[in-house]
């Protein structure tokens, strides 16, 4: 057809369809952009009739102290308790799955390898393309997280002070776009850096004084403010917005059951008590509370007897055991943790049962079984060929965290080339780093994230204690 054209024609025939093709290319991209183009998309998401045949609803959630994470051996965490809730209200066994952020959670859904999006997501127009969203189950904002006033030579108060600072953020995060606005608008000169350490690693790294400056959500602050208690996450960067979970586009069934079973809940005042349990109960007061450490007539406690009875079972010093239930409970048998461990020895519920307790409140029963579990530590590790007393540090820092995530700092030090049978200032450093992305989401890493430098805080003052015991009773 071209050559029976007159050139003339030929030329404007020509640019004619160009402009067609980009027009059409336009048309396309805004198309894509409004999500009309995923309405034709064949959906790999599973019906709620087949997630109800298949009694398993899978679950993408994040490693970290508001979605999920291991505790003693359990896993705990707000997302991880109620999307738990949920499935045994729906007769359904919940399979979690780790995703390392939104964009892997999204694609995890998109595959149709998972059928519910379990943290903290602010329903935005561009997420909303590719996702339905539930109704709210929280609200948060972000927020500076810094060292309070007392511990700072750079604390602010206001926007405009950050004039001249630093301030990190984790890369991938909305903060930096956030900081940038602000930036303009108050026309201040700040330096924001980008990092690829996890917001809650630069939270403690705001603590330990390593930086001064952090963003993150308000929500994440607040969980990680009950363990640190030296930061201040009072200053505001935006307003409140709600939080939602997330299901596949064309989930339409699964939303309004959740929707449904949120409706629920809220009238019960059941996630009210999730909100309480991991963003305002202090964690860490087990830790930095001194007093009662007190001498009655050449005794630690009036359960010595018992203290010494069971740690002969153990061919252990008993002052030792007596430093790890002070630390534990503060000798006060009806002790019990925000995380709901029991008695003087701090046992959860499922752990002391599987070593015959049955009253946790009952000081006899609950040394009994808090020494069964210890035993069956230290056998674990002296199979790795750990002897003496580093057999006894690693045996008191699995009690306090879990075999798993120093079975983890262990498999870390070996591929580090660092001595494995060693815990100060060798296994203990990969405990401290399994808080950072780096290391927790290494292949050999079987338990992910955890606040490791706890661990490692709490073995230091178990045997620091200990060493006072030596000085003040006899063995």
């Amino acid at each position: 057809m071209w050559r029976y054209l007159p050139k003339k024609r030929h030329k404007f025939f020509l640019i004619g369809a160009i402009v067609l093709m980009v027009l059409g290319f336009g048309l396309l991209a805004i198309l894509d952009q409004t999500g009309l183009l995923n309405i034709a998309h064949h959906s790999k998401a599973r019906s709620l009739s087949e997630i109800k045949s298949s009694q398993i609803l899978r679950v993408a959630t994040l490693n970290n102290s508001t979605s999920y994470f291991i505790y003693k051996g359990r896993p705990m965490g707000f997302h991880h308790d109620l999307a738990e809730r949920f499935c045994e209200d729906q007769d359904l066994k919940c399979e979690f799955y780790i995703c390392q952020g939104y964009d892997d959670a999204l694609k995890m859904v998109q595959e149709g390898k998972a059928d519910l999006i379990a943290m903290d997501l602010t329903p935005t127009p561009k997420r909303k393309h590719h996702l339905r969203f539930t109704s709210p189950i929280g609200v948060s904002q972000s927020v500076v997280v810094q060292r309070k006033k007392e511990n700072s030579a750079h604390f602010i108060s206001k926007i405009e002070q950050l004039d001249d600072q630093e301030i990190h953020v984790q890369i991938g995060t909305i903060f930096k776009d956030d900081l940038h606005k602000i930036k303009r608008k108050q026309d201040i000169d700040l330096e924001i850096i980008e990092s690829d350490e996890g917001m809650e690693s630069l939270i403690q790294m705001v603590a330990q004084g390593t930086i001064s400056f952090t963003v993150c959500d308000e929500r994440l602050a607040r969980a990680n403010a009950t363990f640190e208690d030296n930061i201040d996450i009072s200053m505001q960067l935006s307003k409140p917005l709600p939080l939602a979970w997330a299901v596949d586009k064309n989930a339409d069934s699964l939303e309004v059951l959740v929707n449904s079973w949120l409706k629920k809940i809220k009238k019960s005042k059941k996630l009210k008590t999730l909100e309480q349990k991991y963003f305002n109960t202090q964690k860490n007061s087990f830790y930095t509370d001194e007093q009662n450490l007190v001498l009655r007539s050449g005794q630690l406690c009036e359960f010595d007897s018992l203290i010494k009875l069971n740690a002969v079972r153990m061919g252990w010093d008993w002052r030792i055991l007596a430093a790890i239930i002070y630390h534990e409970s503060r000798f006060n048998p009806k002790a019990e943790s925000w995380a709901g461990a029991q008695g003087l020895m701090q046992l959860m519920p499922n752990t002391g049962q599987n070593f015959g307790l049955k009253s946790p409140f009952d000081p006899k029963q609950n040394i009994k079984a808090g020494t069964s579990l210890l035993i069956a530590l230290q056998k674990k590790f002296s199979q790795h060929g750990i002897q003496g007393l580093e057999l006894q540090k690693f045996t008191v820092a699995a009690f306090h965290s879990g075999y798993g995530h120093v079975s983890d700092a262990i498999q870390l030090a070996e591929i580090y080339h660092v001595n494995t049978k060693i815990w100060t200032h060798h296994v203990d450093s990969f405990m401290i780093r399994k808080s950072h992305a780096k290391y927790y989401r290494q292949k050999n890493v079987k338990y992910g994230y955890s606040r490791g430098y706890q661990t490692v805080r709490y073995v230091d003052d178990v045997f620091n204690l200990y060493h006072h015991y030596q000085n003040l009773v006899e063995l």
